[in-house]
């Protein structure tokens, strides 16, 4: 088998040949292609944000090459589609966003003696290639962090913020030096209680998918809430364009993970996208195929997943979950393993087939997920296939999807109602009833990953099989 034995370009793959009865796309997240009760082959979405928006505010989403500002109203139907973008971002938790200054000079921030005035500029007609279409109130320019104007002091810059009595804050700012040199050992963040405080600190950093593009960002404890925020690139280290500064209050299951949507006045949190009614029913046979970018590396190799605190602690994320009566089919991401996982078992939590998914993966790299369970012959198997590679498989366990149950409502970004949420990005997803032979998953699983919006995608394992 090769990928040209799958037809069709795109979802049309799926449609062709995997028969599913289920399919869904970040781009239309409020639909599915399915059998729902409209009659017409389109399954209604409920898409519900837990905190509660506003009914008008601006949103920073990425478009699989850059940002772009959206904005519009939440009882608009065509918003409901686009509001997770196409890459189908689902984060965790309420938070509290906070900008800093955007329609002012420079952020706001000015330079911390000895400082040379001339080395923090700022551009009107430049704008960050990270952005598109950026010319609107909140940031219309990019600023820059000239070290080549004073070889010997560090350029360091400030400004006046506030953080909260309880919470701890986050602080995030998108950086690219202009010769795409790594900003891991040349820049810098602090907070200081005192103005014109050169205390700084190495920040988080997240490289920006395929781009020289990175996010620098440092957390601070609650306390006094005046304080400044400062912003330090190492003397003779190049032009660093600085875009996006942004600030969150961090909540208990707040993770280190890149957060972009930007509204000054609304918080963003969890979104639970699911099928209106129990329309969709687990199988005796059956197959799950999902799309998947991680914004963090595992914690099998250096630079793991952290939490807010910096400690290596990937805690539960539900990713998908369709509950049938008594059993369950979810995607979620272990805890315990430190890995994606597909389990088929029951909703008291007891497992027949844990499929465990991979151990390693990069930042933003592309997960092709194919999971397959069948009767055949007498027997039961359960297999899982992962961007073209079989990882996992369980023969014959000692129970099994019945043939009577009745039909679950499909979650979507969490792990069923008021669940955990996936903070991870989910581009499609399609679920069938049918059986699906392991060559064509082995491949599907593969394309998938490519399917998968926003996220950089490895070459196809050899050989074919």
């Amino acid at each position: 088998m090769t990928l040209q034995a799958l037809s069709g370009e795109g979802l049309q793959v799926l449609l062709n040949d995997a028969k599913p009865v289920f399919v869904w796309d970040a781009l239309k997240a409020g639909r599915a292609i399915g059998t729902g009760a409209a009659g017409d082959g389109h399954m209604p979405l409920t898409m519900v944000d837990n905190d509660s928006e506003t009914t008008a505010a601006r949103w920073l989403r990425w478009t699989g090459t850059q940002f772009e500002y959206m904005e519009d109203d939440l009882t608009n139907a065509d918003w409901v589609e686009r509001c997770l973008g196409p890459c189908g971002e689902f984060y965790g938790g309420s938070l509290g966003n906070y900008g800093l200054s955007w329609t002012t000079s420079k952020f706001g921030m000015a330079v911390v003696s000895p400082s040379t005035a001339g080395s923090w500029l700022e551009s009107e007609t430049v704008f960050a290639d990270i952005l598109k279409n950026p010319a609107v109130a909140w940031h219309d320019h990019v600023c820059y962090m000239d070290t080549d104007v004073d070889a010997v002091n560090d350029v360091v810059v400030e400004v006046a913020r506030t953080r909260s009595t309880t919470y701890t804050r986050t602080f995030q700012v998108l950086v690219h030096n202009t010769d795409d040199d790594s900003p891991v050992d040349s820049f810098e963040m602090g907070w200081n209680v005192d103005a014109d405080t050169r205390t700084t600190v190495t920040p988080h950093f997240r490289k920006w998918r395929d781009s020289e593009w990175w996010l620098a960002s440092i957390s601070i404890g609650n306390g006094a809430t005046t304080g400044y925020l400062s912003f330090k690139a190492l003397a003779s280290t190049g032009v660093w364009q600085l875009a996006c500064p942004t600030g969150f209050n961090i909540y208990t299951e707040f993770e280190y993970v890149p957060r972009m949507r930007y509204d000054p006045d609304n918080d963003v949190g969890k979104w639970d996208v699911h099928t209106t009614d129990a329309e969709v029913v687990l199988r005796p046979t059956g197959w799950l195929a999902t799309s998947v970018v991680l914004p963090d590396r595992s914690l099998g190799i250096a630079d793991p997943h952290t939490d807010y605190a910096d400690a290596a602690e990937y805690k539960f994320l539900g990713l998908l979950n369709l509950d049938s009566g008594t059993y369950r089919l979810r995607l979620f991401m272990s805890n315990t393993n430190g890995r994606l996982v597909v389990s088929l078992g029951t909703t008291a939590g007891v497992n027949f087939a844990y499929l465990d998914g991979p151990t390693e993966w990069n930042d933003f790299h592309s997960i092709g997920i194919v999971a397959t369970w069948e009767q055949n012959n007498g027997h039961n198997y359960a297999t899982l296939f992962v961007n073209g590679n079989k990882l996992d498989s369980v023969a014959d366990p000692g129970d099994w999807y019945p043939t009577d149950l009745a039909a679950g409502t499909f979650y979507i970004g969490t792990s069923g109602a008021d669940g955990t949420p996936a903070e991870s990005w989910i581009s499609r997803v399609a679920y069938g009833t049918s059986h699906m032979h392991r060559s064509y998953a082995r491949v599907l699983s593969y394309r998938m990953a490519q399917l998968a919006r926003g996220g950089i995608v490895e070459a196809f394992p050899e050989p074919l099989t």
